[in-house]
């Protein structure tokens, strides 16, 4: 590689620790998927250290950093998924099962480098050099309880795989009009962080699978290409301090924001407050007079025709779902609950679901059907909620109902 290109891996490698740096201070503990693009540009970068030091023939002067980046490789491409699925609006959040099914290439990794250090602690130094001299010898040599040559071969089929989802990713955001709602800053890091990543895969799995070389995979490429990788990895790991959204986040609008108004005093923020507070009050007060008796009346009907009629009993869960189908305040709903029925949601709720699971117990076509199946289908979420309900609507509980009422 020609000086130039020593000097952009150099500046990509120091951007990279930085940015990695500055992600991680600045994100908050819910900003899950700036803490992943933390991750990501660490391992880049270190990636892109661990290539200089072997290129250079540094390697021996610090034998024991060889592989340690080994199983941490195996973090980007899932990582890469799950900020593009986060960021895409595909998913709203990782589970641990999730993450942790995506993980064990790297605890498998880690396991092997464990067994990498201590199967070979005093020969650190001899791999180092035989690695300078022929880094072919770096795919037979050095190995922990797995081959070493296995993690060169999976691992261009792991990103290529990934890749692959990404791509899906992509696609349905495409096809569901989701790319417009996302910030077009972070959407252009994507492109060039999902770009360098998929050149990068490729061409290892070309090199490794296509046109192998010696029969290991061993990178030969053009200084044109060379050049190429090296500066897309120089314009993604610098891009981000061009864009302050993909950095800060929530803190550039509200810094905006300040920097436009001028900061008002104690005395003011206090006046607003209690303003603010007997304004919420008044209009609280208001909307509880406006229901008169005949208002009260033709809500109640309509929420008893929607609840009965549309059996929308089996999929409310809160008062605000049942709001918004009927078009109305939460608190004209609550106010009619507590005059008229004295009940609060989950009884009024219940009280339809009861009657609707009797109906279903006194009917014939049902009579093979479980009480747990009954449950289920009239809405309930779980076993003991229904059969509390059911004991405190008809002071029985269902299956002396069943036995009393139904031979």
């Amino acid at each position: 590689m020609s000086p130039i290109g020593y000097a952009f891996a150099i500046a990509g490698i120091t951007c990279c620790c930085l940015l990695s740096l500055l992600l991680w201070c600045f994100s908050n503990k819910d900003e899950f998927q700036q803490k992943l693009l933390s991750i990501i540009f660490l391992t880049i970068g270190w990636y892109a250290f661990m290539y200089l030091l072997v290129s250079k023939g540094w390697i021996t002067w610090c034998p024991f950093l060889f592989r340690l980046g080994m199983p941490f490789y195996y973090l980007v491409p899932p990582f890469a998924l799950f900020y593009t699925q986060l960021l895409l609006k595909e998913r709203s959040t990782i589970f641990f099962k999730t993450f942790l099914l995506h993980s064990l290439p790297f605890l498998l990794g880690f396991t092997d480098l464990v067994c990498y250090y201590i199967k070979n602690q005093g020969k650190l130094q001899y791999i180092a050099e035989q690695v300078l001299l022929d880094p072919v010898n770096s795919y037979i040599i050095g190995s922990g309880f797995i081959p070493a040559w296995t993690h060169y071969l999976f691992r261009p089929i792991h990103g290529c795989f990934y890749l692959i989802l990404i791509g899906i990713s992509f696609f349905k955001a495409l096809k569901l009009t989701r790319l417009k709602n996302v910030n077009k800053q972070a959407l252009r890091l994507l492109f060039i962080l999902d770009g360098f990543l998929a050149l990068n895969y490729t061409s290892t799995f070309y090199t490794s699978f296509i046109k192998p070389t010696n029969s290991f995979p061993i990178l030969e490429t053009s200084i044109i290409f060379a050049f190429t990788i090296v500066a897309c990895f120089f314009i993604m790991s610098i891009k981000p301090f061009f864009s302050p959204y993909i950095i800060y986040r929530n803190k550039e609008g509200i810094d905006a924001m300040l920097a436009q108004q001028p900061t008002p005093s104690s005395e003011e923020i206090n006046l607003k407050r209690n303003q603010s507070i007997l304004d919420d009050h008044k209009a609280s007060i208001k909307k509880k007079a406006s229901l008169s008796n005949e208002r009260v009346l033709e809500i109640a009907s309509a929420m008893d025709h929607a609840i009965s009629e549309q059996q929308l009993f089996k999929k409310l869960s809160k008062i605000g779902d049942l709001a918004d189908y009927l078009n109305l305040s939460p608190r004209y709903l609550s106010y009619v609950l507590n005059k008229h029925y004295e009940l609060n949601f989950n009884d009024y709720i219940n009280y339809f679901r009861i009657n609707y699971i009797i109906l279903l117990m006194e009917s014939a076509q049902y009579k093979n059907l479980t009480l747990e199946a009954m449950a289920k289908e009239a809405g309930f979420s779980s076993r003991l909620t229904f059969f509390i309900a059911f004991k405190k609507q008809t002071g029985l509980s269902p299956t002396q109902y069943l036995h009393r009422y139904r031979p």
